[in-house]
């Protein structure tokens, strides 16, 4: 993440915007595309148990698997949005 964009999330931040975490991120996606833990994980490409742990908070990903969690949560959200 560029200083730039730390700044701006530090910006919506004081604005009354609200930060969700990588957690909050993955159970918003799976409620609007109305995806089991299972199915999101495959789509993803990770495990079901990778991602559910992550979504709870029980397990911190691995910088590669949250990299890879994040494209992919990117990814649909640019195209719902087309």
């Amino acid at each position: 993440m560029t200083s730039r964009n730390k700044y701006a999330i530090l910006d919506f931040a004081a604005e009354g915007g609200e930060i969700m975490t990588l957690g909050e991120e993955m159970v918003m996606y799976r409620a609007r595309h109305g995806l089991s833990t299972k199915d999101a994980a495959a789509a993803c490409g990770i495990s079901d148990q990778t991602w559910r742990y992550v979504e709870k908070g029980l397990q911190q990903a691995l910088p590669v698997t949250e990299a890879k969690i994040r494209l992919f949560l990117k990814e649909a959200n640019d195209e719902s949005e087309h």
